[in-house]
């Protein structure tokens, strides 16, 4: 875990935790990286498999490989309009809460008001 001896035995014991967590998300980074890399090969092959195959029609061309990565198609406008979703059903919820707050008071004056 890039844990040395004498920090496992002499520091503080939550650094155990810490050591084992960031190798989790070191490991979860790398599966994240190995996947991608193996779409972007079987998107290659995908491109080149109709030139590949025997029984191909004469003048048969490859299909267009992708001109950006996938990571980035869309995941700036995506998370924008997450966060402005977001943004407004929290704000909805405010509202929401604005108005159950103002009839529980007026509720609570109308009951210490009877008594």
């Amino acid at each position: 875990m890039g844990m040395s001896y004498r920090q496992f035995w002499e520091e503080d014991s939550t650094l155990v935790i810490a050591y084992r967590k960031a190798q989790e998300l070191k490991n979860e980074q790398r599966n994240t990286e190995m996947w991608l890399q193996g779409l972007y090969i079987y998107e290659a092959l995908c491109c080149v498999a109709p030139v590949m195959n025997a029984f191909a029609k004469t003048g048969t061309r490859p299909r267009k490989y992708s001109e950006k990565p996938y990571i980035f198609k869309g995941s700036v406008m995506e998370k924008r309009e997450q966060e402005q979703k977001i943004n407004r059903q929290m704000a909805k919820m405010e509202e929401y809460r604005a108005i159950f707050n103002k009839r529980f008071a007026d509720q609570k004056r109308k009951e210490v008001s009877e008594t």
